[in-house]
């Protein structure tokens, strides 16, 4: 699980009209590793727990436990509610459920771990510095892009915009032959028809994966979006050397990273280029 802590914030957010309709999970359903409890991230948004959800076969679960305050309790509902519209798709991790009823309200989503039934994970990031992790070969990285992609546009479909696409928000899993790919993360997302602005402080160091005009005050969109998904193709690019596949994803960043937002490929048309 990615740091929670972010490079910028929503400057505002519209409320969520309605509460997600998920399980409530009592916290006598969750138990920590044998070793006490083993935290996946933290930040100011609250803390990611590594825990054990009883009731779904023991399985391994991620539990963002948030500060009881109003806001924090909002930003919870929220990504709840987002998460709660794609969960059901391969590319994203599971929701579980929450509590919204108790001191530290949380949010139990699965946890993708690197191998099946495995307590540890990779993300996208980690397997780009080490492939030998994952006996990751280098056409295998154009798939969990392709399925990154196809998730995205999935995303948008469903009316929500993630903005904060990167390599550690994406976490890997090998399966067998197969590697797959889920998107985490959705704290800083919103709907496509309600853009937020980020927080970017004046002389703060803002992360390469946000596009320029978000950067610069604008609202986030598709488009950015797709910048930061362009970004993380460029990562995968540098590592995939200098043959037909190198040179392709290459390509295909650059037309993610047009400095107007409008010149960029759609998301679909980063789906077809992917595929080819």
């Amino acid at each position: 699980m990615a740091d929670l802590q972010k490079a910028a914030r929503p400057a505002a957010r519209p409320a969520t009209t309605s509460l997600p309709r998920l399980p409530k999970i009592m916290d006598s359903d969750l138990s920590d590793q044998p070793l006490g409890p083993r935290i996946l991230g933290a930040g100011r948004f609250g803390k990611v727990f590594l825990k054990t959800l009883k009731s779904v076969n023991n399985s391994l679960v991620a539990v963002k436990v948030v500060p009881a305050t109003t806001q924090c309790k909002d930003d919870l509902v929220q990504e709840a509610d987002f998460l709660s519209r794609v969960c059901h798709r391969p590319w994203f991790p599971s929701l579980f459920g929450w509590n919204l009823d108790v001191a530290q309200p949380y949010l139990v989503q699965e946890f993708v771990s690197c191998r099946p039934g495995v307590d540890t994970a990779t993300t996208l990031l980690d397997a780009i510095n080490e492939p030998a992790t994952l006996l990751i070969k280098s056409w295998e990285y154009g798939r969990a892009l392709l399925q990154v992609a196809h998730g995205i546009h999935y995303l948008h479909l469903a009316d929500v915009l993630h903005n904060d696409l990167k390599s550690d928000n994406v976490m890997v899993q090998r399966n067998g032959d197969n590697l797959s790919a889920k998107i985490i993360d959705f704290g800083l997302a919103c709907a496509v028809d309600r853009p937020i602005q980020l927080d970017i402080k004046a002389g703060e160091k803002v992360s390469k994966h946000i596009a320029p005009e978000v950067a610069t005050g604008g609202p986030v969109s598709v488009h950015s979006d797709v910048y930061s998904l362009g970004r993380m193709i460029e990562d995968v690019g540098k590592c995939s050397g200098s043959g037909n596949s190198g040179r392709h994803l290459k390509t295909v960043a650059r037309a993610c990273l047009k400095t107007s937002p409008t010149n960029r490929l759609t998301i679909l048309q980063l789906v077809n280029k992917l595929q080819t």
